[in-house]
């Protein structure tokens, strides 16, 4: 099975910092600029190497605020130190997610991406797709991808991956996907070197929306953000043990208090990476490309690389592979 007719999805299952995860993203970029580089000079004799497979990584970080390009170095040390400053402890929540708020001190972290300042953090799904965007070849896209359609391609993405949660997601005359004019869901920031992508989306699921509070997200004055676990508690009301006291939906049934509290369950990032990462699929290539799907601890960097390095030889003649 060639590269050019796979997907590779890799998805670390731990939160991971947000250093980490760029280093693994920078070297899937890397091989694909060397592949370029080397595919514009003389082969000679020698037969050219296969390409690089295009690559989706996805991942949940430890909280940290990242500036995009135009904002290199115009942070003051005042503003970082701001920054840095854990959130007050929410007593209680000591879980997964919000445990990191308790006491947790945020990174701040330099990216070469578009955009402005923006949060990532525990409960939120990045996803950086990682592909030459004039390789992309398929009977909607011949000639590959220019930059804007990609750019449509991730919000179609996003908003179909909403939809699942009965939550309507749409585009504003702002970048990113927003639920109402003023609230917004999913960010995007993208890099583009000699068109091969980086960075990309981040997907609010359950994130703790007080590391917002510090910043303007993305510049954009006046603008909230919001999340999955945010919309779907404005829609179905409280949690069943508040319902009866607190919502004002007094016709709202139990069942659908639990449905709602299922669907807030059932947001796992590992599964809402592979529906996101199937709509792109769908919307780039349909069905002309196999996805390979694959769940690492994220630990190091290199224990990444190891594990596909010795998948690499097995994946050749299966459509789907997972550890």
């Amino acid at each position: 099975m060639s590269a050019s007719s796979l997907l590779r999805h890799l998805h670390l299952a731990r939160i991971t910092p947000f250093a980490r995860a760029t280093a693994i993203q920078d070297t899937f970029v890397r091989q694909h600029l060397d592949y370029k580089a080397l595919n514009t000079a003389p082969f000679f004799d020698s037969p050219p190497p296969p390409s690089p497979i295009p690559t989706i990584l996805t991942f949940s970080p430890t909280p940290v605020y990242t500036t995009g390009r135009r904002e290199l170095g115009k942070l003051s040390a005042a503003t970082v130190a701001l920054l840095r400053e854990p959130l007050p402890e929410i007593l209680g929540t000591g879980g997964l997610d919000n445990g990191y708020a308790n006491g947790f001190s945020p990174d701040v972290e330099e990216t070469l991406r578009g955009g402005q300042i923006t949060l990532h953090g525990p409960g939120q799904l990045v996803i950086y797709p990682i592909l030459d965007l004039k390789a992309v070849k398929s009977a909607k896209w011949p000639k590959g991808l220019t930059a804007k359609c990609y750019v449509n391609v991730l919000e179609e993405a996003t908003i179909n991956t909403l939809k699942s949660f009965g939550i309507r997601g749409f585009r504003t005359e702002n970048p990113g996907v927003w639920v109402s004019k003023d609230e917004k869901i999913a960010a995007l920031g993208l890099h583009l070197r000699r068109n091969v992508t980086s960075f990309g989306v981040g997907l609010n699921v359950r994130t703790d929306l007080r590391y917002f509070d510090k910043i303007v997200a993305c510049g954009l004055e006046g603008k909230k953000t919001t999340s999955i676990k945010q919309e779907l508690k404005q829609e179905y009301g409280l949690s069943m043990a508040n319902h009866i006291r607190h919502s004002k939906r007094v016709s709202m049934s139990p069942r659908e208090v639990s449905m709602a509290k299922t669907l807030v369950t059932r947001a796992k990032m590992t599964n809402l990476s592979r529906s996101w990462v199937e709509e792109f699929k769908t919307l780039v290539w349909g069905d002309q490309v196999n996805l390979q799907s694959a769940k690492v601890s994220g630990e190091s960097s290199e224990e990444v690389f190891l594990r596909l390095l010795e998948l690499d030889d097995a994946a050749q003649d299966c459509d789907h592979w997972t550890w």
